[in-house]
């Protein structure tokens, strides 16, 4: 078994007037190796730029796969079912749709290790995770805004505090923490 990984960066169109004429000669002996692969073997190619590959790559193999990115459903469940709470999956999965299964896993682990590092409840560790990814404070979304809520309270800050740093009704905050608490 083989497997290529990144295989557009050496199974690129051969039509790109931009590409030096090796590249080119190395997309035809690609060509001509995967026609002589042996049939006892499998061979595997992975890329994330389809829109990049030889027409001619496709006619090579056999079974063609795509790997659509998650739904927010399905993110909001692969969180859940790592311990992040209903409210707050619910929330995240909001802000990463459209990333990839890697890239949730990956934002997934960098909130486990803090939580782990810095004694934090996960729920709170990936708030601050996303609100960094994200961008700063400032640029916070209605969604983002939620997640800051719940983060300054899982940090046990005052709920009037809350709705005075952010600018926004102390009722707001409340009905936010409780949705929390109860995970309705």
């Amino acid at each position: 078994m083989l497997l290529l990984d990144e295989f557009d960066a050496i199974a690129k169109k051969r039509d790109d007037d931009r590409d030096v004429g090796e590249l080119k000669r190395l997309v035809n002996v690609l060509l001509q190796a995967l026609d002589g692969w042996p049939s006892t073997s499998l061979l595997i190619a992975a890329t994330n730029h389809s829109e990049m590959l030889d027409p001619a790559v496709w006619r090579r193999f056999d079974v063609i796969m795509d790997f659509n990115v998650p739904s927010p459903n399905t993110i909001s469940k692969i969180l859940m079912k790592e311990g992040v709470s209903l409210v707050v999956a619910e929330e995240i999965a909001q802000v990463l749709n459209g990333y990839s299964f890697a890239s949730v896993r990956k934002i997934l682990s960098l909130a486990k290790k803090s939580a782990v590092l810095d004694y934090k409840e996960l729920d709170a560790s990936l708030i601050e995770v996303i609100l960094h990814a994200t961008g700063s404070d400032e640029r916070i979304t209605p969604i983002l805004r939620k997640l800051k809520i719940i983060e300054l309270g899982l940090k046990g800050i005052s709920q009037r505090q809350i709705a005075k740093q952010l600018g926004i009704s102390h009722p707001t905050v409340g009905r936010l923490i409780k949705e929390l608490k109860t995970g309705e």
